[in-house]
């Protein structure tokens, strides 16, 4: 795979942010696990939703099936974990994150069965009312399909291409809107969704580095390493929400469906900012060491996404591809060093 990791790999490796940001969900799904033995008088399914190598949900989701264990009765049920996601995702990293993470939910207890199932989750995924609990840590985020824009990563409202702007807007609307109906129809009664996601406000940090991304993106195209046409027709499918998007089905079309139990908005920086202010020595060094470990949560999702892209180049055109942007990407954030904050969205829905 491109950087000489997996790309699941590559993933864990920078998400210590998102790690971070699901912190605020857990106390949501321990009162979702032990819901979940009322709500379901049989076998207990929970779906994880967008679960990519598991690094964001293995840990989560034990702390659900602990909760869920201490009620009274369950010892007796058997729980389902269905894993989600598109059929490009690295199982083969997810079934590692499970099977050898100490913190992985299979330690938890005994009857316990994971599945996977490669489909995007804004599709219906399980039988109507058969889930229990439904968990996504930091992907609703993603949208299903949009047109190319000319900065890549970024979203912009002042963009010149004003027509794709609305277009992508428009998607996610219908998307967001479609994947609570799909939730609607499969949770049972008094189930829950717990769900963090990156969001609008405060997310300037990331548009400012992300064009980093693009910058050096666009001088792969203009040194040849990729096609103008390559160059011209990738972005990224993700949309941050504004409040306003997220609460708007919940506030319309499907305010007698979900009970919203907490919306809240916040922020983490990355700790990589602190290293930076807390590091003595050489300034140049410094930001180096800032800058890298930038480019580690960047790149982490972006090398998969390229490589994705170009999937019909060598491995080795890929590496090379990657590894310039990634230069590119620590020599501008090195010039000028910022705090980066991962702004997310925390929302937590009860099936009426």
């Amino acid at each position: 795979m491109p950087g000489g990791v997996s790309r699941g790999e590559g993933y864990d490796k920078g998400s210590t942010n998102q790690g971070s940001a699901n912190q605020g969900a857990l106390e949501w799904l321990r009162k979702g696990g032990a819901a979940a033995v009322e709500v379901a008088p049989g076998v207990i399914n929970i779906l994880d939703l967008g679960s990519a190598t598991g690094k964001n949900s293995a840990m989560e989701l034990k702390v659900a099936v602990e909760a869920l264990r201490k009620a009274e009765g369950s010892a007796k049920q058997d729980i389902i974990i269905t894993h989600v996601d598109t059929t490009y995702n690295d199982w083969n990293q997810l079934s590692k994150t499970l099977t050898t993470s100490p913190d992985s939910y299979l330690t938890a207890t005994d009857r316990l069965y994971s599945h996977f199932q490669a489909k995007s989750f804004f599709e219906q995924v399980a039988p109507a009312r058969t889930i229990a609990l439904a968990y996504s840590g930091i992907s609703f985020h993603w949208i299903s399909k949009n047109r190319p824009l000319s900065d890549f990563w970024c979203q912009e409202p002042h963009t010149a291409d004003r027509k794709a702007y609305e277009a992508n807007k428009h998607q996610a609307a219908q998307d967001w809107l479609q994947l609570l109906q799909m939730r609607a129809i499969e949770l049972l009664p008094g189930g829950y969704l717990v769900a963090t996601a990156a969001t609008l406000k405060g997310c300037e940090s990331f548009n400012y580095l992300a064009g980093f991304i693009n910058k050096g993106w666009n001088t792969a195209a203009s040194q040849g390493l990729i096609t103008q046409e390559e160059c011209q027709t990738f972005m990224a499918s993700h949309w941050f929400r504004s409040r306003e998007e997220w609460l708007a089905p919940l506030q319309g079309e499907l305010k007698d469906t979900f009970e919203v139990l907490q919306f809240q908005e916040d922020a983490v920086t990355d700790a990589n900012w602190h290293k930076y202010q807390q590091r003595d020595g050489d300034e140049s060094q410094r930001r180096q060491m800032l800058a890298e470990g930038y480019a580690e949560f960047f790149f982490g999702v972006s090398s998969g996404l390229v490589a994705g892209h170009l999937e019909k180049r060598s491995t080795e055109e890929i590496d090379k591809v990657i590894d310039l942007m990634r230069k590119e990407f620590v020599k501008q954030a090195a010039a000028d060093p910022i705090e980066f904050k991962l702004a997310y969205a925390l929302i937590v829905l009860k099936r009426k």
